[in-house]
């Protein structure tokens, strides 16, 4: 057999394998019932998405910062040596939540700073608050290592 014609056959093969595998999975949801709690399908992120997200988690960590009285460089290498942003607010006598006001005092600014530069927009800038006033606090935990896969 020629070059040629062994890859006109494995790839006949492979577009037959993958049309049978997509009609078998098309099949088996279009007979599964939709449920009330059905998520979502992941999308990836365009990159402006991704750079509005960087922004908003360094407003975040900067606003953390501040609120503790540190740079973010003196938070970074606090972090780094263990020490939890919860510990570093207990030493001001300030619970999770006196913790959150602090940041949202701080991170207003930076927010509406982005917000007009066109870095974010208004709904991004609400969720983020939301999330601080959810007790979403970054890092209050310590840091936490992502695994490699």
């Amino acid at each position: 057999m020629t070059w040629f014609a062994g890859a006109a056959v494995k790839l006949v093969g492979a577009a037959s394998a993958a049309a049978l595998l997509s009609l078998g999975a098309v099949s088996v949801l279009a007979q599964s019932t939709p449920s009330a709690t059905a998520t979502a399908v992941a999308t990836k992120a365009s990159p402006a998405d991704k750079a509005a997200h960087r922004a908003i988690a360094k407003a975040v960590f900067e606003s953390e910062a501040a609120a503790l009285g540190l740079t973010p460089e003196a938070l970074k290498a606090e972090l780094k040596k263990g020490t939890k942003v919860s510990d570093l607010a207990k030493a001001k006598n300030w619970d999770k939540t006196m913790f959150g006001n602090q940041v949202l005092g701080q991170l207003s600014g930076r927010l509406k700073t982005l917000v007009t530069a066109g870095t974010i927009n208004q709904t991004q800038a609400n969720k983020a608050v939301e999330r601080i006033n959810k007790g979403h606090i970054p890092y209050w935990d310590g840091k936490h290592h992502r695994t490699k896969k």
